[in-house]
């Protein structure tokens, strides 16, 4: 019987994809609360990946680095796990994509005292728009030149020149501008609004360099356990604890 549990114990090690105890890299840049190296468990998808990772035996360490230069690690297959983005097809060539672990919706900020209305991208002719630099925000924003976009290296500082009026518009999903707005003082705080229709839903992933041998392990473990954690009452609490519902 000793031995048959041997074995069982072994087929399953095995089947893990990857058995000996590893250290996951998880790496984002500041977008909370997907991922901020401030925050209680570094954000609900460098969490959820931990919770996933931690009982086949692997450690999961975080590290903040600006988005574009993460893309080119990841393009050429450092080992790594991206906490946090939305889908970008061209980016499959690389990245394997988990199933999505939130269902965001791409929003405007603006100054409180702005009368600004999203109603398609026309709306948006003369504004000049904050973004991140290789921000995925979808093909019909970047296919216009009737408004400019003006990029910066994290929303914390686009929503500083929108405060400043340097710009009229910056976006993002809603969870990640409104976690960015409390960094700011009560009465800064009151001079911003979200506006209401929002661009686009945009589900938000993991992802991993298709060329990293544990990377298919990783996405598939994680799809189990998000599985899981929507079950068992996990997501639902750290929803709550991130201020996302």
């Amino acid at each position: 019987m000793k031995f048959l549990n041997l074995s069982i114990l072994i087929v399953i090690l095995l089947g893990s994809g990857f058995s000996v105890a590893q250290q996951v890299r998880a790496v984002n840049d500041y977008w909370p609360p997907f991922s901020d190296d401030s925050l209680q468990g570094n954000g609900l998808g460098v969490e959820l990946l931990r919770l996933a990772m931690t009982p086949l035996g692997h450690a999961v360490s975080f590290e903040h680095l600006p988005w574009t230069r993460l893309l080119k690690m990841a393009e050429v297959g450092e080992d790594m796990v991206i906490a946090g983005l939305w889908f970008n097809q061209d980016r499959t060539r690389y990245l394997l994509y988990s199933e999505p672990y939130y269902q965001s919706k791409i929003k405007f900020l603006k100054r409180a005292d702005d009368t600004f209305t999203y109603a398609g991208i026309k709306s948006l002719d003369g504004k000049a728009v904050g973004i991140i630099a290789n921000y995925q925000y979808g093909d019909d924003f970047y296919q216009t030149d009737s408004f400019k976009r003006y990029p910066a290296k994290d929303i914390q500082l686009n929503i500083d020149r929108l405060l400043k009026r340097r710009i009229d518009l910056t976006l993002d999903t809603a969870g990640v501008l409104m976690a960015a707005v409390r960094n700011f003082t009560p009465e800064q705080q009151k001079q911003l609004a979200l506006v209401d229709a929002p661009l686009r839903e945009a589900p938000v992933y993991i992802a991993c360099p298709k060329v990293n041998k544990n990377c298919a392990d990783i996405i598939r473990h994680f799809n189990r356990a998000l599985e899981r954690f929507r079950q068992d009452g996990t997501y639902h609490r750290l929803l709550q604890q991130y201020g996302l519902e």
